[in-house]
């Protein structure tokens, strides 16, 4: 009878504490940026704040920051994981064990000094880097312990990853007898925005047989995954169509201008990052199909763009991407031998080969 009811006691415990005892942890701040000014690390200040709803014995009350790269590849079914950072506390711990008074609050301050060059958080679809603060009270009660976790985010600014292949202007031509312009307002992007992107052309075959058919442009993402233990070695390289738009040419005129409209996806969750885990970025391919003499020929260009997100809450479930409508082919269009008999559709025929350089 006596063990059922200390058994009993023990079970009203249980609840009460999972029910009403607070544990948190708590940061000064809890997203740092790479490439600010400064130097030596980010100092991170918190405290695990303890409250139990009722008197109980505490064994052990432990705290760990832990810096995660996690990736999988295509050979693999389980995604690997690799610590990249790792820091301990423990504020409570020995054989005997304290009792901690119900409604009474404990506070247990730490700091965390996290180096400049650790890689900013991502989250993809097939690798992570994240960062978190894992804590622990063990209590005396079996197979019952309070625990609590905390995301801290790593950021960079995105000036660092300009290179020399960032420009707003772009000009490209075709065998002497087409020059064309591209041009966007801006480098940098974010999900939800309208990408207008200008061309200007102009067709110098004296013949004028040379004629633009069709302009292709389609928004690509890729993600290249490393090697932890080799950053040269890639272990997996992906991309994906976030949005493809395209314009046809139904007059003839040798000079003229034309605009198109690139949609960021407003679920985009994926930015632009560089790092010697991941690197993520994301490009405008450009096909341009050109009509000559009874024959078709395409030629291609790319903006590299960049695209980030004041709120980077890589927690958060990655958004579904829907299938792209494809550019159109041009099969019937080359069955005749000259344009002027044929007519160009009004609608994009299906065909698999989308932009490829």
């Amino acid at each position: 009878m006596h063990q059922g009811s200390s058994f009993g006691q023990m079970l009203i415990n249980k609840i009460s504490m999972s029910r009403k005892s607070q544990f948190n942890i708590v940061l000064d701040r809890d997203t740092f940026f790479k490439g600010s000014e400064g130097s030596g690390d980010h100092i991170l200040s918190g405290s695990l704040v303890f409250t139990p709803s009722s008197s109980i014995k505490i064994n052990k009350i432990s705290l760990r920051f832990e810096g995660k790269y996690d990736v999988s590849t295509v050979a693999e079914i389980r995604k690997s994981e690799t610590i990249i950072f790792c820091k301990d506390w423990s504020f409570l711990s020995g054989n005997q064990s304290k009792l901690f008074k119900g409604g009474q609050t404990s506070t247990y301050n730490f700091t965390l000094a996290l180096p400049r060059d650790l890689p900013e958080s991502t989250k993809t679809d097939f690798g992570s880097i994240q960062y978190k603060f894992k804590a622990v009270v063990s209590t005396s009660l079996i197979h019952f312990n309070l625990k609590s976790e905390k995301l801290v985010f790593i950021q960079r600014y995105l000036d660092s990853l300009l290179t020399p292949r960032h420009i707003t202007t772009l000009s490209h031509g075709w065998r002497d007898m087409l020059s064309c312009s591209f041009s966007i307002p801006s480098l940098l992007f974010t999900p939800g925005d309208e990408l207008p992107l200008r061309l200007q052309y102009h067709i110098t075959d004296d013949s004028k047989s040379a004629r633009i058919l069709l302009v292709a442009c389609l928004l690509k993402q890729r993600i290249v995954y490393k090697s932890p233990k080799n950053p040269n070695l890639i272990i997996r390289d992906a991309e994906k169509k976030l949005d493809m738009t395209f314009v046809w040419f139904k007059e003839e005129y040798m000079n003229g201008e034309k605009m198109m409209t690139i949609k960021i996806p407003s679920s985009l969750k994926v930015y632009d990052t560089s790092n010697q885990y991941i690197e993520v970025t994301h490009r405008l391919q450009i096909r341009i199909d050109i009509g000559y003499r009874g024959k078709l020929d395409s030629t291609y260009c790319e903006f590299p763009i960049l695209i980030a997100s004041q709120r980077q809450d890589i927690s958060e479930e990655l958004p579904c991407y829907h299938t792209i409508t494809p550019p159109p082919s041009y099969e019937a269009f080359l069955e005749s031998n000259t344009y002027s008999s044929v007519e160009i559709p009004t609608f994009p025929p299906h065909y698999n080969s989308i932009i490829s350089v």
